[in-house]
């Protein structure tokens, strides 16, 4: 069953290359809301000193400190650290999740907001963040609504798929926002503030590390679990045009846990995959010398297929597990 979904769900993203692309194009769009602003503050810059030659001979470290001191009033630039460069952002990106970075500053604010009746305005970085989770669930809708046909959509179809399944997968975001803040709060910071205390007569220092390390691995197999009940949450919701965000959840996790061997397959599989990409990315970027402008169009280039691969590997979860839940329930 897991192999025939994934065979099915490739397929039907092989039908729609368009909509990928369109995927791709959304997000490179979003990137340059960023990127942009940030090369015009960098090229105004550079044009006082005399070092972009410099520069282009490989990073300086004295030059990025200068930068940051002399651009100390723009909140843009303060976001900018060496976690940007080559493939260190999926490190960056790796400790943010296991930290819950981005889950506890949303879920503080609406916190402030609902239940203190304070708004803290958010920073940049905040409010880019909220700007992608609103791209990505208009896409979730646009491909699932899409994926759960028996026929070929028409990009207008698919536009009106992620219209009309926008509402109701945004609740759910809150409320899936809602429980993986819950799990932080009271799971993972929990087991993070214990594992001193557990460790603080052990003589050997590998003892405290393992309980860290067993730690992340839970952390990634429960963010895991929740991630795949919500995307089986979303795929009933459209397959079954459900309207209540919570009993879609519910249903979810329901159908989630009830085929685990085949869920979680296909969810591992896939996952695999997208690591894969990640390493061969990460192999590939490291062997280009990005000293002279043509290299650094290359690895630019080779950045933009990278993002292209992850759509594409985004719309085979969202096909692969449309189809596992129909083959399953029959639909």
């Amino acid at each position: 069953m897991v192999i025939q979904s994934l065979k099915r769900g490739f397929a039907n993203v092989n039908k729609t290359k368009r909509m990928v692309f369109f995927a791709w194009v959304l997000n490179v769009a979003f990137g340059l809301t960023l990127a942009l602003p940030l090369f015009d503050q960098l090229n105004d810059y550079l044009r006082t000193t005399v070092r972009e030659d410099e520069l282009l001979n490989g990073f300086s470290a004295n030059w990025y400190e200068s930068w940051k001191a002399d651009m100390h009033g723009s909140e843009l630039a303060q976001q900018v650290n060496y976690t940007i460069f080559g493939y260190a952002p999926f490190l960056n990106h790796t400790e943010a999740v296991l930290g819950g970075t981005v889950v506890k500053a949303a879920g503080r604010f609406f916190y402030a907001l609902v239940v203190e009746w304070t708004f803290t305005a958010p920073d940049i970085l905040a409010m880019l963040t909220f700007a992608y989770v609103l791209i990505s669930t208009f896409l979730a809708g646009a491909f699932i609504g899409t994926y759960a046909r028996d026929y070929r959509m028409s990009f207008t179809e698919f536009l009106q798929e992620g219209a009309k399944y926008f509402g109701r997968f945004f609740r759910l975001s809150l409320l899936s926002l809602l429980v993986y803040f819950v799990m932080f709060l009271w799971l993972f910071d929990w087991v993070s503030r214990g594992i001193p205390v557990w460790t603080a007569n052990e003589p050997n220092e590998l003892t405290p590390f393992l309980y860290y390390i067993i730690k992340n691995v839970l952390v990634l197999f429960l963010l895991a679990l929740v991630t795949m009940c919500v995307d089986y949450a979303k795929v009933r919701i459209v397959v079954e045009d459900r309207i209540s965000a919570m009993i879609a959840l519910i249903a979810g996790a329901r159908f989630a846990f009830k085929n685990f061997r085949s869920t979680f397959g296909v969810y591992l599989l896939l996952t695999l995959l997208g690591a894969g990409l990640i390493a061969l990315y990460a192999v590939v970027e490291k062997q280009i010398p990005q000293h002279t402008y043509w290299m650094i169009l290359l690895a630019f280039v080779l950045g933009q297929l990278y993002l292209l691969a992850r759509m594409w590997l985004k719309a085979s979860f969202y096909a692969s597990q449309t189809a596992l839940f129909q083959l399953k329930s029959g639909s």
